[in-house]
């Protein structure tokens, strides 16, 4: 697991740990997240029965992925919300043509919550079959990020590397990760 870094620290966000992981195998992406707060440091909605694909998931907390093809402009956004909602995104270049992808139907979250003494830690995990979008076997470049909500405190924006004067997980200098 890598660990993600908040793009300003904040009085608000001491104790919060967060880090993600990737792996890209025969064409399934299978992204995994795992936070550490207190129970009472963030709004975590807790996972639904009425899980579906739901839009502006950004707005509060939500744990996303930012995926291309190695010399490709297009790009997909991945949003995983602790709900259990969720979206994917395909765009043609930084931040142009925001459209749902529709070869990606249904995702299954697969979330473990822990509570010991006011902590919380939250493991998500999901599987996304993506080879009829890019071939298995083709490299892949990524960014790990999350937005976690404060409430009061406000919004942070978390990322295994921010490349910008302002937070921007669609830069795509920022998508560090290869695999």
């Amino acid at each position: 697991m890598l660990k993600l870094q908040p793009f300003q620290a904040e009085p608000w966000l001491t104790g919060i740990e967060l880090s993600s992981a990737l792996q890209w195998n025969q064409g399934i992406l299978e992204l995994r997240y795992r936070l550490r707060c207190r129970e009472d440091q963030l709004t975590l909605p807790p996972p639904s029965d009425q899980r579906e694909r739901r839009d502006e998931l950004w707005m509060s907390s939500c744990f996303e992925a930012f995926i291309g093809v190695r010399g490709e402009k297009n790009y997909w956004e991945i949003n995983l919300a602790s709900s259990g909602d969720w979206n994917v995104y395909r765009l043609n270049d930084y931040r142009d043509g925001l459209a749902q992808e529709p070869a990606v139907q249904q995702l299954n979250i697969q979330q473990e919550r822990q509570h010991q003494g006011g902590d919380l830690q939250l493991d998500l995990a999901v599987e996304i079959p993506m080879a009829t979008l890019i071939p298995a076997g083709t490299a892949i470049e990524a960014s790990l990020t999350a937005v976690l909500d404060g409430g009061a405190s406000g919004i942070s924006y978390w990322a295994l590397e921010h490349t910008g004067s302002e937070a921007d997980f669609h830069r795509r200098d920022s998508f560090c990760l290869r695999a």
